[in-house]
């Protein structure tokens, strides 16, 4: 009897900790995000960063914890590793419009940073699309574009001047190889002198 009820008290003890372990984590996790938020508003990214990394150590953590801690990289100009925390955000938050076009935004802003224009453009459209009333994603759209077509101009033009250096390149070395050339055909005219004008005398005067 004793053996069967202390087995039961254990499995009564699993059954607790498994409904009550998502309850206290959740707890947990809410408690290192305003630990962090209070870092951030400090401007104190670093820590904020630390705190909003403990928030999400767990694979069920809200996506909260991975948005800020995108904040908190940004803030740091750590765009690349930012742009990698909000696509996180961004599929964390499917099913909740809003929260997903943030992420994007985000997403979009980091990328901006790093003038990838073209990754840039797309996450502002994918924003407008789960939240068109967005208007600085619209600014923000409109300048990633003016600033992929400024860069696409620069881009077009280098190639023009490096193919032009090029041209330029090859038309010197070509007169100079003439000149070179030239320069050697006369020394050897020179270098010959009277001599050869009496062969071609002789020569023509057989002929005859």
């Amino acid at each position: 009897m004793r053996g069967k009820a202390t087995a039961y008290r254990i499995i009564i003890t699993v059954i607790c900790l498994a409904i009550l372990s998502p309850s206290l984590f959740g707890q947990e996790e809410r408690e290192y995000i305003r630990k962090g938020n209070k870092l951030y508003k400090k401007s104190e990214y670093a820590g904020s960063e630390g705190m909003y990394r403990r928030a999400g150590e767990n694979s069920e953590s809200s996506g909260d914890a991975v948005f800020n801690l995108g904040n908190s990289l940004y803030k740091q100009k750590r765009y690349g590793e930012a742009s990698g925390e909000y696509v996180r955000s961004a599929r964390a938050a499917e099913g909740d419009s809003l929260r997903q076009a943030e992420g994007f935004y985000n997403l979009g802003n980091s990328l901006l940073k790093e003038q990838k224009f073209s990754e840039s453009i797309e996450a502002y459209i994918n924003s407008l699309k789960l939240n068109p009333d967005n208007v600085q994603a619209k600014y923000n759209l409109a300048y990633a574009q003016d600033q992929l077509k400024k860069q696409e101009e620069q881009q077009q033009h280098s190639r023009i001047s490096r193919t032009r250096t090029r041209i330029s390149s090859r038309i010197r070395r070509t007169r100079i190889n003439r000149m070179i050339s030239n320069s050697r055909i006369r020394t050897r005219s020179s270098s010959k002198g009277p001599g050869q004008g009496a062969a071609d005398s002789n020569n023509s005067s057989s002929l005859q």
